[in-house]
């Protein structure tokens, strides 16, 4: 027998349920960290502007800040494509998994 043959028809169905759209695992973590980027971006002006209206030059944080968004964009962008491309990960990141009793069932997600 090959490999196939054996586990045929030993198939597993696991209900799934769609998350809603803020719950989904790529909209809700990027929203929370951009909210905070931009926040931390507009407190780093609103402290770095002077009594007369002139932008004192401290480039360090704002480095750090578009580094910050270059890497959250980066990340986002890659989780996109892996979901394009792998059922596996949507279901992951769109869906949650449902327990017998109709509970969310999130942490026996497995690749095989």
């Amino acid at each position: 027998k090959s490999v196939t043959q054996s586990n045929e028809g030993r198939e597993t169905i696991i209900p799934l349920r769609q998350r809603s759209i803020l719950h989904r695992l790529d909209v809700y973590p990027f929203l929370i960290g951009y909210s905070l980027l931009i926040f931390s971006d507009g407190l780093l002006l609103h402290s770095t502007t002077t009594n007369d209206g002139n932008i004192n030059s401290s480039t360090v944080p704002i480095i750090a800040m578009d580094v910050g968004f270059i890497v959250l964009l980066i990340l986002q962008l890659g989780l996109f494509l892996k979901c394009a491309w792998d059922p596996i990960w949507y279901a992951k990141v769109a869906y949650y998994w449902l327990l017998n009793n109709g509970g969310n069932h999130d942490d026996h997600i497995n690749n095989n």
